[in-house]
């Protein structure tokens, strides 16, 4: 899926695996500097508690944030338990992973010069930097808004491949974050700026349609005592 010529050019091979070596002594040096603040206890409260028998009291424990970070963090502490030091590193490693997808997004849409660099500059931001190391949802949520950006890209510049990927990736999206509904609307809007062809057109009407309809059903089990 991920056609670049990285493979082919060591130079920018190393670039980036010098980029992500730096990116994860950042995230590592000062992860437990600070105690677990409340958020983050009330992550780990949200997740011990799974599962719920009413979603509105899913709502009371974790605001409004879908159940699947808390599914991936219950599961982690099963493993590694729930010092600071391993729900912190549950975000780090998403937090790298965005630093890969923006390497690949800046490769698909302009160069290899393009990529590194907008992961160099996204290794070192510092807002980045403070969200990947806090026990939250956040870079879980850009990890999959990125890759959801980049199987779009991949769609409408490689036709019809990896609208299945796509389709997964967006109810990931949105069952991380429900702003990720945003994310599909602007993929529509963008489609329908991009594509000129009436039937390509309908065929992501289409998509789209059976994409809400998935999540609606998904949202009725998970989240019905919500609505």
């Amino acid at each position: 899926m991920f056609k670049t010529n990285l493979l082919k050019n060591k130079k920018y091979s190393l670039y980036l695996l010098f980029i992500l070596l730096g990116a994860f002594a950042l995230r590592m040096v000062f992860l437990t500097s600070e105690n677990l603040w409340y958020d983050e206890f009330c992550s780990i409260n949200t997740a011990l508690s799974l599962p719920y028998n009413r979603g509105v009291s899913f709502l009371k424990i974790a605001g409004p944030v879908p159940v699947f970070y808390f599914i991936l963090l219950k599961m982690w502490i099963a493993v590694f338990g729930y010092s600071a030091l391993s729900v912190r590193l549950l975000s780090v490693l998403p937090g790298i992973a965005t630093v890969i997808m923006v390497f690949f997004l800046g490769v698909k849409l302009f160069n290899n010069q393009t990529g590194v660099l907008a992961a160099f500059l996204l290794s070192i931001y510092p807002t980045h930097l403070f969200y990947s190391q806090e026990a939250r949802h956040y870079m879980l949520y850009l990890f999959f808004t990125l890759v959801v950006y980049y199987i779009f890209s991949q769609c409408l510049f490689d036709k019809k491949k990896h609208l299945f990927i796509l389709g997964v990736s967006l109810l990931l999206l949105i069952n991380t974050h429900f702003f990720g509904i945003f994310i599909l609307l602007a993929l529509i809007v963008s489609c329908f700026l991009a594509e000129k062809d009436k039937a390509r057109r309908i065929r992501w009407v289409k998509f789209t349609v059976f994409l809400a309809l998935v999540f609606v059903i998904v949202a009725l089990i998970i989240y019905r005592d919500i609505f």
